[in-house]
Parts: C-alpha cells; structure tokens; sequence
C-alpha cells in the first residue's frame, strides 16, 4: 500500500516538473523570439530542456504502468480472498449438513432398534419437515448458481431469517461467466444476511427474485435492514466506504466493477426498512 502511495506521489511529481520545465520552454522561446534573452546556443539549450522533458515523460510512463500493475494485482488480490471466503463458507455448511444428518441417521436407527415406532414416526414427520425447509427449489438452468443459492439460503433460514426465492426465467443464456455470476450474487447475498442479523428475528428478511424483459435479465435481492440515509446510498459502491468499521468496504465496490465489465447495471433503492439490490445484464 506504502508503495502503491509513494508512486502515485511520484507520478503527480513528475507530471508538475514536466508542466513546469514545458512552460519555461515556451516562456524561454518567447524571449528569445523578441531577443529579450539569449542563450549562447539556442539549439543545444532546446536539446537539453527537450530530452529532460522527454526523459520525465518516459519515466512517467514506465511508473505509471508499474502502479497500475500493482492497483491490478491487489484487485485480483482482493477477489481471490471473496473467492476463498465463500469456499471455505459451502466446505462448512456442507460439513455441518453431513453432521447433522448423521446424527439425525443414529436417532431414526436407535428408534427403530428400540422398536419405538409411535416416536419413530413423530421423529421422521418433523425430520420431514426440517428438510423439507432447508432445500427450497432452486432452478436457474445454471448448477454453479443453483448451488450458491441453495447454501447461502441455507444459511439464512438456519438463521432464522425469513427467505422468499422467484425464479421466474432460466439464466443459461446469460453471457455472464458462472463464476463471475457468483461473485456478484454471493456478495449481496453475504451483504443481506449481515444486515438483517442486526435486526430482531421477527424482522429479518431476504428476498431474491431473477426475471426477464424483452431486453434484459433482472436479478433483484432485498433486505430488510435499519434505515438507511441517502448519503449512504450515494455512496455504498465506493471503493473502503462502509458503515461496518475499518478494513471493509471492498464487497460492494468489487461487484459494481465485475457487472460493469459484464456490460451490466447495478442500482441500489432503500424504502420502508428494505434495501433492494437491482442488477441488469443485457440480452444482446
């Protein structure tokens, strides 16, 4: 980050100097054209105040693209920690899933050894019911998303957070690559849990909706959250800006740049104690 600061300061540097000895170029060929200053040799002085001038601009160039190779770097740098995050995230909940129904496995096969058949049948109604709970239907036409879906509403319902999914169109057609599809919705699913958990569990709702208009997919998540101020709005895409502390910021600023280089739109809206997320990918 020093380094990334101290080329910046640099850049800026070079760029004042170069504007600098350019305008005591011209001011120096103006007096020399009305023979108010003359040099000894005007055309090794124009030599050297050129090739300085040039040398700064070659420098500033080579140092530019140095920082934006470092800006690069430590943006895939940031994306790549989202990435480990969310597979570290699906490795625990599908471990958590595999425990619990063993464990659920050990309590049917106990009931049943022990020939407690009234209590087996009550036990397997409400399993019945739990799973029944925890896998709604998820069906884009896309495996990578239906599985990102199916974990983060997964956890959301385990946290008692009310869930409502519309799926109202396949998305296999979508240009957008699955992974950067992911990336995009795993934020701003990641980013509705977080806001509703600060809320009492009566209150807390997710919903997540994706349709079609003869020119766009629409994939829309809402949340319900505290009231958010317009100054927050107006800001919540900008890059270290959040509400949640130092070192954040980075989600939301990320899935703006991954939607704009997928030739889409992301807009966000705060009304009645919900926060909506709208992003749009064109068909053509």
């Amino acid at each position: 980050m020093n380094n990334k600061y101290l080329s910046l300061k640099t850049v800026v540097a070079f760029n004042i100097i170069s504007v600098f000895l350019l305008t005591l170029f011209i001011i120096n060929n103006f007096l020399v054209s009305n023979q108010i200053f003359q040099p000894i040799d005007i055309r090794i002085f124009n030599l050297i105040f050129g090739l300085f001038i040039v040398l700064l601009n070659v420098l500033d160039i080579f140092i530019i693209r140095e920082l934006f190779n470092h800006i690069k770097k430590d943006y895939m740098y940031k994306l790549k920690q989202i990435e480990l995050i969310n597979m570290r995230e699906m490795n625990d909940l599908v471990r958590e899933q595999r425990h619990d129904l063993l464990n659920h496995m050990q309590i049917i096969y106990g009931l049943l050894k022990l020939k407690k058949y009234d209590r087996l049948e009550e036990y397997l109604l409400e399993f019945g019911k739990e799973t029944e709970k925890l896998k709604p239907l998820v069906n884009t036409g896309v495996p990578e998303v239906d599985i990102l879906l199916q974990f983060k509403i997964n956890k959301a319902l385990r946290l008692n957070i009310d869930v409502d999914l519309t799926i109202k169109c396949k998305i296999d057609n979508l240009k957008i690559n699955p992974f950067d599809l992911n990336k995009i919705l795993s934020n701003l699913l990641d980013n509705a849990i977080d806001a509703t958990l600060e809320l009492e569990e009566d209150k807390r709702f997710i919903g997540v909706s994706m349709f079609q208009t003869p020119m766009d997919y629409i994939f829309t998540i809402e949340n319900s959250c505290k009231l958010l101020g317009k100054h927050t709005l107006n800001r919540i895409f900008e890059k270290n800006f959040s509400t949640k502390g130092t070192s954040r910021g980075m989600g939301l600023y990320i899935v703006k740049k991954i939607v704009e280089k997928n030739s889409g739109k992301i807009t966000v809206d705060s009304a009645c104690d919900k926060v909506i997320f709208t992003v749009m990918f064109p068909k053509n």
